[in-house]
């Protein structure tokens, strides 16, 4: 076993590297974990990373040894030390043993995924080569990811401790956006006082084969973690088992499992499934049940960007209705008498001209004739201010049967809106 794994020794001593490559100063031993480097230039101190440990090769699933885990043989902490992210090492997408382990998983028709290199190690010893450890870190997608390649079923074992149970949840936001009716989580908690190693030598390979055969299903444990803290004989405890259990089953992709684990989410909560559905749909923002005249903007209240050209921005309610009339601008003393608008007509004054030739609607307006730098600068200080008028009337402006459009007089006279600026000017 100690072959297969590739298992070695790191002597005591700080440079025992230094004996091994030609050149202990490389910045690739640096760079791939191996040394340490501290200090300057003219200062700087290099040492060996691990001293004086049992040494697991971490391979990717070519064979290629990408890193290194270290275990310490006396009481010394860190107990585990790993090789630091690299270019070609991330924990979070490795998985100790798999390389191993790629027969035996496909083999057994399922990956257990223990907690620690020694566990992985051990139980091939007695038999179970089928396992695979994470890296120091919690499960990861990456790490479902990768399992899903080589079988259908996963088998999470974790100590029985809270230290365990708190793996076991993370394990299980983990695998909930890739499951489907062909793919299946199970999870395999020990007594606290064994690990899968000692629980083997205790109790025999039979009984560990037993326990693994009667893990508990993903939905139990899912039910179980949304039920933490929640009292299942009141209204309240079973309204907060379905608040803790909705982002967990809304994380799965659409399909018959998701579908009967609302079922089993509904049933425990004593509700039909179509009341939790609903429930769990009803996202605020969303347009109500019962049509409702959506409320005229006031310009305390930003409105969304209509798209161009006029209509409603996708984020709108269908049925919303209009409000065709001017919400009121307030006055703002900083726009009365400024010296760029001289010249310019004042508020509730219309200094917009009848459209030549009194076509109704069918000609532009007359170009106008003010200083172009007043305009810019007025256009600036009021742009804000008028927005949300040009957008609904962006939004008001349909036709009217007679050829002109509303807001706009049979002469072709554009009616006033109170504010003295132009549509086309804003």
């Amino acid at each position: 076993v100690a072959a297969q794994f590739g298992l070695g020794y790191a002597p005591a001593g700080w440079r025992n590297l230094a004996g091994v490559f030609p050149d202990y100063r490389d910045t690739m031993l640096v760079d791939s974990g191996l040394v340490i480097l501290q200090g300057e230039q003219d200062d700087e101190k290099r040492y060996d990373r691990f001293r004086d440990r049992i040494m697991f090769p971490i391979r990717n699933v070519r064979g290629d040894v990408i890193g290194f885990g270290g275990r310490v043989l006396d009481a010394s902490l860190p107990k585990y030390l790993n090789s630091p992210e690299t270019p070609v090492f991330h924990k979070g997408h490795e998985l100790y043993g798999l390389f191993e382990a790629r027969t035996a998983i496909r083999k057994a028709g399922h990956v257990l995924v223990v907690e620690g290199y020694m566990d992985v190690v051990a139980l091939a010893q007695l038999g179970f080569e089928q396992s695979v450890a994470t890296l120091g870190t919690a499960c990861t997608a990456e790490h479902v990811q990768k399992l899903f390649r080589f079988t259908n079923t996963i088998v999470f074992s974790f100590d029985g401790d809270a230290a365990g149970r708190r793996a076991a949840q993370r394990a299980l936001e983990a695998v909930l956006p890739q499951l489907n009716e062909s793919r299946k989580a199970k999870f395999l908690f020990l007594p606290t006082e064994h690990d899968p190693d000692s629980f083997v030598r205790d109790f025999g390979t039979d009984a560990f084969q037993q326990c693994i055969d009667a893990a508990m299903p993903l939905s139990r444990w899912l039910i179980d973690c949304a039920s933490q803290g929640a009292d299942l004989q009141s209204v309240e405890g079973r309204a907060q088992l379905i608040d803790q259990a909705r982002p967990w089953v809304q994380a799965m992709p659409q399909g018959a499992l998701r579908t009967q684990l609302q079922a089993e989410v509904a049933r425990v909560a004593q509700m039909s499934s179509a009341d939790l559905l609903q429930l769990w749909e009803s996202v605020p923002g969303r347009r109500p049940s019962a049509p409702q005249q959506a409320p005229a903007r006031t310009a305390s209240a930003p409105s969304p960007s209509p798209q161009r050209g006029g209509g409603l921005t996708p984020d709108m309610p269908w049925d919303m209705d209009v409000p065709l009339a001017e919400p009121d601008m307030g006055h703002d003393p900083g726009l009365d008498d400024h010296p760029a608008d001289a010249g310019v007509p004042a508020a509730g004054q219309d200094s917009r001209p009848a459209r030549q030739g009194g076509q109704g609607g069918k000609q532009g307006f007359a170009p106008r004739r003010q200083d172009a730098g007043r305009k810019v600068h007025r256009f600036h200080r009021l742009s804000r201010r008028v927005e949300h008028v040009a957008r609904d009337h962006e939004r008001a402006i349909v036709g009217d049967g007679a050829g002109a459009p509303r807001g706009v007089g049979g002469d072709g006279q554009v009616a006033g809106d109170g504010t003295g600026i132009e549509r086309d000017a804003a």
